[in-house]
């Protein structure tokens, strides 16, 4: 267990093990992410859970606090980029997944690795589909409940 934890009481700083429960909107209200109807969220700062940024926000605070707080989604998951925007045969998807505007789509890259991008558009047998994070290039509202930190 990491010293630093209890050096300054129950807050969040590297290497804490946190339960939390997270909430994320879009400006317009619209909710992206959502746990607490559901389990919280478990895992020790560091461990790559979180972006390096997403950890600096809620770091120092402290067990029991549930604040809301407004971010930029490209500081905290990545900056938004036109050459991350793809045209993809739509030949390339699975016959079962029709390509719909607004879709997450899961796709395995020539590499094995596996990543998702959202269904923006189609036109003929080509479909646009941006690979940036979900939450990249616009104002989130996060709301926070730490529940323990260890």
């Amino acid at each position: 267990m990491d010293p630093t934890c209890h050096s300054t009481g129950p807050l969040i700083a590297p290497g804490c093990e946190v339960r939390l429960h997270l909430e994320i909107r879009f400006e317009n209200g619209f909710e992206a992410l959502s746990t607490f109807d559901e389990e919280p969220i478990r895992c020790r700062i560091g461990d790559g859970y979180f972006t390096p940024a997403f950890e600096t926000l809620i770091q120092g605070l402290a067990e029991g606090t549930e604040t809301q707080l407004t971010a930029d989604g490209s500081e905290l998951f990545g900056a938004y980029e036109e050459s991350n925007l793809h045209w993809i045969d739509s030949a390339d998807f699975p016959t079962d997944q029709r390509p719909v505007a607004g879709r997450l789509v899961a796709f395995t890259t020539s590499g094995g690795q596996e990543t998702s991008g959202i269904i923006i558009a189609q036109q003929d047998q080509h479909v646009l589909v941006d690979f940036n994070h979900p939450f990249s290039g616009r104002r989130l509202l996060i709301r926070i409940q730490v529940l323990d930190v260890d």
